[in-house]
Parts: structure tokens; sequence; C-alpha cells
């Protein structure tokens, strides 16, 4: 199979471009449209060239079917002439796999969909993230195009604006690109003019209907929704100051939200994908004992950070500890028995 062209996996910036019409007929996969159907072909990591496996779970099923969603609606221009479908919002909690499945998506794209180039940006530490982030986010799709071999014409800004110039070229040549912005709750931390044109630049491109580009922004706060919408309070505004700077209304321009609900620790699919293992009724005591597992170290960990923080508040308050205590994390390690007898006291409580 012919490797798609695409930058290093840790990078801010990731990018892939189409397999022509002659190495897709051989090699594309036109059968694809759910994100089950492409976790059951790619999950593997021999089989994704992405140098780890895909989990089977609920919240990377949620994940892929959005963007195979858009990513086929745009191929088949779906999008053309009819103002604000191309873009969205992606909405999960933290550590589901966003991030993950948004970059891995931008190698496996080309594999599942016909003439799409794909551009992944992620706006974590975008202070630190390189001379790249002095430049808007269309400029950068353009300088990122250009280095794919896209001819796009250089422009005079006094005569058009870096969006008509990047929209007017993909029309005319019939290119289709998928954007995909991680992390852009950061970019409201950031309070400069570079930040604010990117907010506007992805206003424009979500409510524009050239049926050329597609859009899907996705952050980690739980504030996501109330920072798109310019809906927050004085607090919110301390923490992202861009949003007292005149940061535009993108629910207005159609961003509108698409919920990943996150897998449970008791999904016994998830977990076997997650480990290896074969769901078979003979695996299933095992697989439940690692989700007990799994969910009784969380709660450890909880109770850890709750003790800590409690005997911290106490040495506050108390002349005495606060002139001899040393407050040290308390490991949760000290309270939890060996593998055997945790899985002997499961076994007999479970009645396996």
């Amino acid at each position: 199979m012919m490797e798609v062209e695409v930058t290093v996996d840790f990078e801010d910036i990731l990018v892939s471009s189409p397999l022509s019409a002659s190495d897709y007929a051989l090699h594309g996969r036109t059968d694809i449209k759910r994100g089950i159907e492409l976790l059951s072909v790619f999950g593997c990591s021999t089989k994704n060239n992405l140098g780890y496996s895909l989990y089977h779970t609920r919240a990377h099923v949620g994940i892929y079917d959005i963007l195979l969603d858009h990513a086929h609606s745009l191929s088949g221009n779906k999008y053309s002439r009819r103002l604000g479908e191309c873009s969205a919002m992606l909405v999960g909690a933290k550590g589901i796999g966003k991030t993950s499945s948004l970059k891995a998506f931008v190698q496996l794209c080309p594999r599942v969909v016909p003439n799409l180039f794909t551009i992944y940006v992620n706006y974590n530490n975008v202070i630190t993230s390189g001379q790249e982030f002095r430049l808007s986010l269309i400029s950068i799709v353009i300088l990122r195009l250009r280095l794919l071999g896209v001819p796009i014409p250089e422009w005079r800004e006094q005569e058009k604006s870096p969006k008509d110039n990047l929209l007017g070229f993909l029309l005319l040549n019939k290119l289709k690109v998928l954007i995909l912005v991680d992390e852009l709750d950061q970019l409201y931390k950031n309070c400069d003019d570079v930040s604010l044109h990117t907010l506007h630049d992805l206003a424009a491109l979500g409510n524009q209907p050239t049926g050329t580009i597609s859009v899907l922004v996705c952050g980690s706060s739980a504030m996501m929704e109330a920072l798109i919408t310019c809906n927050a309070d004085m607090n919110v505004r301390m923490e992202f100051p861009l949003l007292n700077k005149g940061a535009p209304n993108l629910n207005e321009t159609k961003y509108l939200t698409k919920r990943v609900y996150t897998t449970l620790p008791t999904d016994l699919d998830a977990v076997a994908s997650m480990t290896g293992t074969e769901t078979s009724v003979a695996n299933k005591p095992w697989l439940r004992f690692v989700a007990f597992a799994g969910a009784a170290q969380r709660a450890l960990l909880v109770v850890s950070s709750l003790i800590t923080v409690y005997l911290a508040r106490f040495c506050e308050v108390c002349p005495l500890m606060r002139r001899s205590a040393v407050i040290t994390p308390w490991p949760p390690a000290t309270c939890a028995t060996s593998l055997r007898t945790s899985w002997r006291k499961y076994t007999r409580r479970t009645r396996i």
C-alpha cells in the first residue's frame, strides 16, 4: 500500500494530501462510512502505519463518526451553496482521546475519503509553538498547502484578503480542505492580534457556502461552549482575556456542538481493546477485574488527593504542625494489597 506523506506525530501542525485517483482506486476504502468500520479495518498498528493501535471505545467511535461524516460530506460536495453546515465544535471530557483521534485521522483520511487535503492545527502552548503560529489560521493553511505543492498565488492585501484568495483558488481548481483545530480554548488565553485574527478566520470559514472547506474545532476546557458563544462571566473572562478584546461569537457562524460521550469503565469491549484481549466468555472475568481495578485505582487517587489537601489546610491553621510537618502526597499504594490477593477477593465476591 502506498504510504501517505504526513509530518511527525508530535508536531503541532500535521498535514496530508489526497491519494491520486489511480492509487485511491487500488488502495482506497470506499466502504468505510462509520467510525466502527474505520476502527475495525485500521485498529491494528500494522494496518494503520501509525506506530500504535486504535482503541474500540464508545468515545473513539463517536469521534470518528463525526470526522468521517464531515469528510465524506465535503468530498461529496454536499456543503456547496449551503450556509452553516460545514463547521462544528467537538465537545467531550478530558482524556477520552480527542487529540489522538484527530491526529490519527490526518493520516487515515486519504485512505478512506478521496480528494481531500487534511490539516491539523493544535493551539496548545501556542505562545511557545514557533514562528508559524505568529500567522493567523488561514495564513498557516495557505503556507502548508504550498509546502504540499499546491500553487496558491501571492496576493496584495490591499486588493484581496487571504480568505478570498484561498477560497477563490480552491473553488477555481476544485480542491477541498478539511481543517481540524485542536485546543482552541488555549487560544483565548493569548491576548494578541494574531489570535483575534484567527478567531475571525474561523468565523469566516464557518459560514461560507463554497463547499471547499470544512472546519472542526475542539478543546479541553469545560468552558468551550461559553467561549465560542462569548457568553462568559467575569471570572471566565479573566482566565480567557481574548473574550474582552472583541472575540467573535462563533456559534452565530454555525459552530454547533457535537458531543462525544465518555466511555464507561465497565465497558468490557473497551477494556478488551485496550488490553489486547478477546471479548470471550472465558475472558470476561479477567476483563471485569481489570475494569474493577481501574475504577478502584482512580478512587484511591482521588482519596489520596483529598487527604493531601486536608493535611495541608490543617498545617496552615495549626501553628505546631506548620513548624514541624512536611506534607507529602499520601501514596494510595500503601493501602493496596497484592494483585493476587485482590484477584482472589474479587473472584470470591463475584462468584466467578
